[in-house]
């Protein structure tokens, strides 16, 4: 979604410029971004943008007629013809059916505006008739606003790196936060890993007006989440079938090569069931494994052919290992932390689905939404490697973890919180290099399966299958990557289902979550490879593997190092023992590693970096 910094607050100084500059520079994170800045002296507002040279959006600022009201957005927002046709029935002059129209549902609604924004983004409008200003994002906080106040000026961007250039006070991490990282896989109740700088929470509006003081609040209305109205499971089925019909014609623009990520699963093919190919370049692509011609890669293509689309597979292989150390540094620096080392080979498949596409259409967020599945929970994993003192902070992020989930039902965890705090980082990583386009999030979508009761949504799986069912038969036809088939019961169908469970859990079982009894066993047995029996079926990173026989010169030298072994936190000896351990065969310690090397990242990359 590229990204947004500034000031607020001040522009006279010749010092300013120079703050936003170096906030500004630091964003642009390959050679596809461009940059620009924006002076408004009357708002007291200095601004700057990174976005793709490709992206087909607005320029911005997008202005109203009278060019007294103006935005700045970083991100995706996805518009319906029923707005335009309104607006336009109101009158404003619209000579695009981009953001253009976006000043003028502002002033049409004022504040109820940033309501009805619809995508990914963070932004800032100016009402130089009201004489106020506004910072906001999006109601799931993708477009993540990190700020700091000081001396009466807001200092804002979309990315933490901005304020830890300018502000040397903050290039310290905050110890809860990384608690947090270590026992959940992201920070909770939107704390930043940094000291001194906070993050807005989703869905925030912070309002400024001149010579008054500012302030902030949500501007969704009570209720968003309320699982009220009474349906039952055939009407429900129909709302979702008869939205999704509405919602997709904005995500398959016309005239625009789309690439379509599509794997095995159900989601991907729900999207493709109603797509009308007539009016849509789509071109689909999965991600695939050194090891074999994996699960989706061989459904998908069957999938592709029945839709008569183009198809092709990128391969996590040669080049991403011979590459792996600066892709890691680049997760953790793109990310601010966030997202941890295993996020590299996501990383490196985008980089290469861009040359198909810059636009990247995703059937993520399907299962979370329609079934209400809960991704991420609180693991042990770190306290095999942290002194005491950091050992009841992993306790405390637990509690707080558990807290949060017993103070809301499963819904609302997923999309206040779930959302916003753990699906986040995977998102930054992968819209730095493609535009992402995410159906299932959409503001209609979301608004039907909200207000649906949760027992009638307890039968969302049935409601998956049987979309894709009425779409396109023939994708019901095709088997899932789990081997399910739409309304097939026979024995061998049952059967099948059973094998691809059980090769799924042995894969697993035979990477990250080998036990440290077998992994010994399979050490013995190392020159028989025997992970070309299990590995590869339906997953394509391996990192148990990879770092063992891949990797471990680089594991050794980064987490061996003195300034790895002296952090804050760390338990000197049982950081010896895993990599050791684990770089010669006779244990597993994958997650440990991916947080040990994320964790000394993130100090090489956005602390003292930014003091070098």
């Amino acid at each position: 979604m590229a990204g947004l910094t500034g000031i607020i607050g001040s522009c006279e100084e010749h010092e300013t410029y120079l703050l936003l500059n170096k906030m500004l520079k630091c964003m642009v994170h390959e050679k596809f971004y461009r940059y620009e800045t924006h002076i408004d002296k009357k708002a007291c507002l200095v601004v700057g943008w990174t976005y793709f040279n490709d992206d087909q959006t607005d320029q911005m600022p997008v202005w109203n007629e009278h060019r007294d009201v103006y935005i700045i957005l970083a991100g995706k927002l996805f518009i319906s013809n029923g707005d335009v046709k309104w607006i336009r029935s109101r009158g404003h002059n619209l000579p695009h059916n981009n953001y253009d129209l976006l000043v003028h549902l502002y002033e049409e609604y004022e504040e109820d505006f940033f309501e009805k924004l619809n995508g990914q983004f963070a932004g800032v409008l100016v009402d130089l008739r009201k004489k106020v200003s506004y910072l906001f994002n999006d109601r799931f906080g993708f477009g993540r606003i990190y700020y700091r106040e000081e001396e009466g000026k807001v200092f804002f961007s979309t990315e933490a790196k901005s304020l830890l250039m300018i502000f040397p006070d903050a290039r310290a991490i905050d110890p809860v936060a990384l608690s947090e990282i270590f026992a959940c896989g992201c920070t909770l109740k939107n704390r930043c890993l940094f000291k001194k700088i906070s993050i807005l929470p989703p869905a925030t509006l912070w309002k400024f007006e001149k010579d008054s003081q500012s302030m902030k609040y949500t501007y969704l209305s009570e209720g968003f989440v309320r699982q009220s109205e009474y349906i039952d499971r055939g009407d429900y089925y129909q709302k979702i079938k008869m939205t999704l019909q509405n919602i997709l014609p904005r995500y398959l623009e016309a005239n625009r090569l789309i690439g379509m990520s599509i794997t095995g699963g159900k989601d991907t093919r729900i999207i493709l069931a109603w797509a009308d190919f007539t009016r849509t370049n789509l071109r689909c692509y999965t991600f695939g494994s050194i090891y074999r011609k994996n699960r989706d890669e061989k459904i998908a293509e069957i999938v592709a052919k029945a839709c008569g689309l183009p198809f092709s597979v990128i391969k996590v292989g040669g080049e991403f290992f011979r590459s792996f150390p600066k892709l890691a540094e680049k997760t953790i620096y793109i990310t601010d932390g966030l997202m941890d080392v295993s996020g590299a080979p996501g990383l490196y498949t985008n980089r290469i689905a861009r040359d198909l596409s810059p636009i990247r259409l995703t059937g993520n967020y399907g299962q979370e939404i329609f079934e209400g599945y809960v991704a991420f929970k609180p693991t042990m994993i770190s306290e095999k490697f942290v002194n005491d003192e950091f050992m009841q902070l992993l306790r405390d992020a637990r509690s707080s973890y558990q807290e949060e989930k017993r103070n809301c039902d499963k819904y609302s965890f997923i999309l206040l919180k779930q959302l916003p705090w753990y699906h986040y980082s995977r998102y930054k990583l992968e819209s730095s290099q493609v535009i992402m386009y995410s159906p299932f999030l959409d503001n209609d979508l979301i608004k039907v399966i909200s207000n649906t009761p949760l027992a009638i949504r307890q039968s969302s799986d049935y409601i998956r299958t049987r979309l894709y069912y009425e779409g396109n038969p023939v994708l019901a036809e095709i088997e899932t990557d789990l081997g399910y088939k739409y309304c097939d019961k026979s024995l061998f169908q049952r059967l099948n289902i059973v094998f691809q469970e059980f090769t799924f859990k042995a894969e697993y079982a035979y990477n990250v979550g080998m036990p440290n009894w077998l992994a010994f066993i399979d050490y013995v047995f190392k020159p028989l490879h025997l992970e070309k029996l299990f590995l590869g079926r339906h997953k394509i990173n391996h990192f148990r593997i990879w770092y063992r026989d891949i990797l471990p010169d680089y594991i050794k030298e980064i987490l061996l190092d003195k300034r790895t072994l002296s952090r804050p936190f760390i338990n000197r000896r049982a950081v010896e023992r895993i990599v050791l351990n684990h770089t010669k065969g006779i244990r597993n310690y994958t997650f440990e590693i991916h947080q040990l090397l994320t964790m000394e990242l993130i100090y090489r990359q956005l602390l003292e970096a930014q003091n070098s």
